[in-house]
């Protein structure tokens, strides 16, 4: 059986972030945390990113940090009404 490239099982189409090995999956969340404490701009990572090989690319870290605000973005909606803010639901 051929099975395309970036495809993974199911047929969807597989993120660079999925090929990853656990400890970079890790690796990339603990820097998403300190980047997100700490208000730490994607093009400040990158640029220290380019100085060091140990760090994961910042496209890696950019594109996590897409597919966590997609999900929270599916899940908070704007609360009923005129009243202004948001909800989760339970």
């Amino acid at each position: 059986m051929i099975v395309p490239l970036n495809q993974g099982e199911t047929g969807e189409r597989q993120s660079p972030y999925d090929k990853l090995p656990e400890e970079e999956k890790e690796k990339i969340k603990t820097l998403l945390f300190i980047i997100n404490k700490f208000s730490v701009s994607l093009r400040a990572y990158s640029g220290l990113a380019q100085e060091s090989q140990d760090l994961p690319r910042p496209y890696l870290v950019e594109r996590h940090q897409k597919e966590i605000d997609k999900q929270w973005s599916e899940q908070i909606t704007h609360t009923p009404g005129t009243h202004p803010g948001s909800e989760l639901p339970f």
